[in-house]
């Protein structure tokens, strides 16, 4: 058989990229086509740079003709339910986002950790090793060897049950404000190795890559 007719249903395929979709966010900021120059947004249309309040993904959306969004609105992203937005548009990077949306990302973080603070301590109450060496904890700055032992060994007793409760049973000052750093650390640094609270964002392979397949 030659090799151009040869099954290739053995060879390992590209490892697909898993889809994660934001259900909600939060408007970080408006974008036209005259105040942000942008030859590529139709005229008279208007779109928006949004955080999802899951994955704290940077989409950009198309917003519906004739609703009006404001700076830290909170959306829905769901399709199936009443959403001013018409469509997302694509994902962006951080380095995409406006003067604006740089300023608007630090308050939207602060609104999602405070809005979903179970989920957050249910994640320090949860969170697990990555190696023998290192704890997601640790990843963490300002959580150390020493405050991760003290954390694991209170949470082993009883769960946490809100920030200012892990605070005191483990003198660590403002876990929100760290946890916020950690987020902004991985949606500016696509290099992270570790993503605790965001996803990565996709790598395309490259053209020698693709031949291989």
């Amino acid at each position: 058989m030659s090799r151009r007719y040869q099954d290739r249903s053995n060879k390992r395929p590209f490892k697909k990229y898993q889809k994660r979709y934001e259900e909600k966010g939060i408007i970080l900021d408006i974008i036209t086509s005259n105040t942000a120059r942008r030859r590529d947004i139709p005229k008279g249309e208007t779109r928006a740079h949004v955080l999802g309040s899951t994955w704290f993904t940077i989409l950009e959306v198309c917003i519906k003709d004739g609703q009006n969004v404001l700076v830290m609105e909170k959306t829905s992203l769901n399709k199936e339910e009443e959403t001013k937005i018409d469509k997302i548009v694509n994902r962006i990077a951080y380095d995409k986002l406006t003067t604006i949306g740089v300023k608007s990302l630090d308050r939207a973080i602060e609104s999602i950790l405070t809005d979903e603070e179970k989920r957050f301590i249910t994640w320090i109450n949860q969170s697990n090793a990555i190696s023998i060496r290192l704890h997601k904890l640790q990843l963490i700055k300002g959580i150390g060897p020493k405050f991760m032992k003290l954390i694991l060994e209170e949470r082993k007793v009883v769960p946490f049950i809100n920030y200012e409760d892990f605070e005191e049973r483990t003198k660590v000052k403002d876990i929100k404000a760290l946890i916020k750093q950690r987020i902004l650390d991985e949606i500016r640094d696509s290099s992270v190795k570790y993503n605790l609270f965001t996803r990565s964002m996709p790598k395309t392979p490259s053209r020698r890559e693709r031949r291989r397949y």
